[in-house]
Protein backbone atom coordinates (compact mmCIF):
# COMPACT_ATOMS: atom_id res chain seq x y z
CA UNK A 1 0.00 0.00 0.00
CA UNK A 2 1.38 3.51 -1.18
CA UNK A 3 0.56 5.88 1.38
CA UNK A 4 1.09 9.73 -0.51
CA UNK A 5 2.03 12.30 1.88
CA UNK A 6 1.93 16.12 1.25
CA UNK A 7 2.75 18.79 3.65
CA UNK A 8 1.63 22.40 2.93
CA UNK A 9 3.85 25.14 4.26
CA UNK A 10 3.16 28.55 4.68
CA UNK A 11 6.83 30.00 3.88
CA UNK A 12 8.19 28.87 0.27
CA UNK A 13 11.19 27.43 1.82
CA UNK A 14 10.16 25.60 4.73
CA UNK A 15 9.52 22.49 2.96
CA UNK A 16 13.17 22.68 1.83
CA UNK A 17 14.09 22.64 5.42
CA UNK A 18 11.51 19.89 6.35
CA UNK A 19 12.41 17.47 3.68
CA UNK A 20 15.95 18.01 5.30
CA UNK A 21 15.10 17.13 8.54
CA UNK A 22 13.14 13.89 7.47
CA UNK A 23 16.50 12.31 5.33
CA UNK A 24 17.95 12.45 8.54
CA UNK A 25 15.19 10.71 10.57
CA UNK A 26 14.88 7.04 11.38
CA UNK A 27 11.69 5.29 11.20
CA UNK A 28 8.34 5.64 9.64
CA UNK A 29 9.58 8.89 7.73
CA UNK A 30 13.06 7.79 6.44
CA UNK A 31 11.94 7.17 3.11
CA UNK A 32 14.76 6.28 0.36
CA UNK A 33 15.68 9.32 -1.67
CA UNK A 34 13.38 8.95 -4.49
CA UNK A 35 10.28 8.99 -2.39
CA UNK A 36 10.54 12.52 -1.43
CA UNK A 37 9.90 15.62 -3.34
CA UNK A 38 9.42 19.23 -2.74
CA UNK A 39 7.34 22.02 -4.93
CA UNK A 40 7.97 25.80 -3.76
CA UNK A 41 5.80 28.30 -5.34
CA UNK A 42 7.47 31.76 -5.68
CA UNK A 43 6.22 35.04 -4.87
CA UNK A 44 5.28 35.16 -8.86
CA UNK A 45 3.23 32.19 -8.63
CA UNK A 46 5.89 29.82 -10.48
CA UNK A 47 6.84 26.42 -9.53
CA UNK A 48 10.07 24.68 -8.43
CA UNK A 49 10.18 21.17 -7.93
CA UNK A 50 12.56 18.88 -6.81
CA UNK A 51 13.11 15.38 -6.63
CA UNK A 52 16.13 13.04 -6.19
CA UNK A 53 16.84 9.81 -8.47
CA UNK A 54 20.17 8.21 -7.55
CA UNK A 55 21.30 5.80 -10.12
CA UNK A 56 19.84 2.81 -8.91
CA UNK A 57 16.94 4.90 -7.90
CA UNK A 58 13.55 2.58 -8.54
CA UNK A 59 12.71 4.08 -11.92
CA UNK A 60 9.01 3.60 -11.22
CA UNK A 61 9.30 5.84 -8.43
CA UNK A 62 10.57 8.35 -10.77
CA UNK A 63 7.84 7.88 -13.47
CA UNK A 64 5.27 8.00 -10.61
CA UNK A 65 6.62 11.79 -9.47
CA UNK A 66 6.24 13.22 -12.95
CA UNK A 67 2.55 11.90 -13.64
CA UNK A 68 1.55 13.05 -9.52
CA UNK A 69 3.10 16.51 -9.95
CA UNK A 70 1.85 17.25 -13.19
CA UNK A 71 -1.61 16.08 -11.70
CA UNK A 72 -1.72 17.74 -9.03
CA UNK A 73 0.03 21.12 -9.09
CA UNK A 74 1.27 21.75 -12.80
CA UNK A 75 -1.53 21.15 -14.85
CA UNK A 76 -4.28 22.40 -12.64
CA UNK A 77 -2.15 25.82 -12.43
CA UNK A 78 -2.41 26.13 -15.95
CA UNK A 79 -5.65 27.95 -15.29
CA UNK A 80 -6.85 26.29 -18.88
CA UNK A 81 -8.95 23.59 -17.96
CA UNK A 82 -12.28 23.54 -19.06
CA UNK A 83 -15.30 22.34 -16.79
CA UNK A 84 -15.17 19.15 -18.24
CA UNK A 85 -11.35 18.65 -18.46
CA UNK A 86 -10.93 19.78 -14.83
CA UNK A 87 -13.97 17.08 -13.99
CA UNK A 88 -12.29 14.47 -15.96
CA UNK A 89 -8.38 15.28 -14.16
CA UNK A 90 -10.62 15.33 -10.32
CA UNK A 91 -12.19 11.70 -11.36
CA UNK A 92 -8.99 10.31 -12.56
CA UNK A 93 -7.36 11.27 -9.35
CA UNK A 94 -10.22 10.25 -7.40
CA UNK A 95 -9.81 6.51 -8.89
CA UNK A 96 -5.92 6.61 -8.33
CA UNK A 97 -6.82 7.25 -4.22
CA UNK A 98 -6.81 10.99 -4.29
CA UNK A 99 -10.02 12.01 -3.19
CA UNK A 100 -11.51 15.64 -3.94
CA UNK A 101 -11.11 17.10 -0.65
CA UNK A 102 -7.02 16.29 -1.06
CA UNK A 103 -7.08 17.64 -4.49
CA UNK A 104 -8.93 20.63 -3.19
CA UNK A 105 -6.54 21.39 -0.03
CA UNK A 106 -3.35 20.85 -2.61
CA UNK A 107 -5.09 23.72 -5.18
CA UNK A 108 -6.35 26.17 -1.95
CA UNK A 109 -2.70 25.39 0.15
CA UNK A 110 -0.10 25.40 -2.80
CA UNK A 111 -0.24 29.61 -3.76
CA UNK A 112 2.12 32.46 -3.92
CA UNK A 113 5.41 32.29 -1.21
CA UNK A 114 4.43 28.60 -0.20
CA UNK A 115 5.80 25.10 -0.38
CA UNK A 116 4.91 20.98 0.26
CA UNK A 117 6.59 18.39 0.82
CA UNK A 118 5.06 15.48 -0.72
CA UNK A 119 6.36 11.70 0.51
CA UNK A 120 5.47 8.43 -0.82
CA UNK A 121 5.27 5.51 1.93
CA UNK A 122 5.21 2.89 1.87
CA UNK A 123 2.41 2.64 5.18
CA UNK A 124 0.78 5.01 6.84
CA UNK A 125 3.41 6.74 9.02
CA UNK A 126 2.70 7.03 13.27
CA UNK A 127 1.79 10.06 15.06
CA UNK A 128 5.00 10.40 16.38
CA UNK A 129 6.44 11.10 12.58
CA UNK A 130 3.79 13.37 11.40
CA UNK A 131 4.38 15.29 14.56
CA UNK A 132 7.81 15.96 13.45
CA UNK A 133 6.35 17.36 10.11
CA UNK A 134 4.05 19.53 12.49
CA UNK A 135 6.71 21.29 14.09
CA UNK A 136 7.32 23.07 10.85
CA UNK A 137 4.11 24.66 10.69
CA UNK A 138 2.29 22.62 8.26
CA UNK A 139 -0.80 21.16 7.51
CA UNK A 140 -0.74 17.54 6.88
CA UNK A 141 -2.78 15.43 4.32
CA UNK A 142 -2.83 12.33 3.18
CA UNK A 143 -3.85 9.64 0.51
CA UNK A 144 -3.69 5.83 0.20
CA UNK A 145 -3.00 5.68 -3.54
CA UNK A 146 -5.09 2.81 -5.65
CA UNK A 147 -3.39 -0.27 -7.44
CA UNK A 148 -2.63 0.84 -10.79
CA UNK A 149 -1.82 4.71 -9.93
CA UNK A 150 0.33 5.55 -12.31
CA UNK A 151 -1.68 4.20 -15.01
CA UNK A 152 -4.64 6.15 -13.82
CA UNK A 153 -2.86 9.05 -13.50
CA UNK A 154 -1.20 8.78 -16.99
CA UNK A 155 -4.38 8.20 -18.67
CA UNK A 156 -5.57 11.85 -16.62
CA UNK A 157 -3.01 13.36 -18.03
CA UNK A 158 -3.60 12.28 -21.64
CA UNK A 159 -7.63 13.68 -21.19
CA UNK A 160 -6.17 16.62 -19.77
CA UNK A 161 -3.78 17.17 -22.79
CA UNK A 162 -5.91 18.54 -25.16
CA UNK A 163 -7.35 21.08 -22.58
CA UNK A 164 -3.56 22.17 -21.37
CA UNK A 165 -1.12 21.48 -23.79
CA UNK A 166 1.03 24.00 -23.33
CA UNK A 167 1.18 23.28 -19.77
CA UNK A 168 1.94 19.71 -20.60
CA UNK A 169 4.81 20.48 -22.72
CA UNK A 170 6.18 23.22 -20.05
CA UNK A 171 5.90 20.40 -17.29
CA UNK A 172 7.84 18.12 -19.45
CA UNK A 173 10.70 20.34 -20.79
CA UNK A 174 11.08 20.97 -16.56
CA UNK A 175 11.00 17.27 -16.10
CA UNK A 176 14.41 17.01 -18.79
CA UNK A 177 15.78 20.13 -16.78
CA UNK A 178 15.16 22.56 -20.29
CA UNK A 179 15.29 25.77 -18.94
CA UNK A 180 12.08 27.61 -19.58
CA UNK A 181 12.52 31.04 -20.47
CA UNK A 182 11.30 33.25 -17.44
CA UNK A 183 9.03 36.19 -18.25
CA UNK A 184 10.06 39.94 -16.95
Amino acid sequence: MTVLVVVIFPYATTASAAAEHVRQMEGDLAPDPGSLAVVSCDDEGEYWITTNHPGDADAGRASLWFLLLNAMVLVPSADSLGDIGGRTLATTLARAGIDPPFQTALRQGLGPDTSALFLLLDGAPGDGALDALRRFAGTVHMAQLAAGAETLLAQALGAAREHVGPAVGAARAAAADVPRPRHL
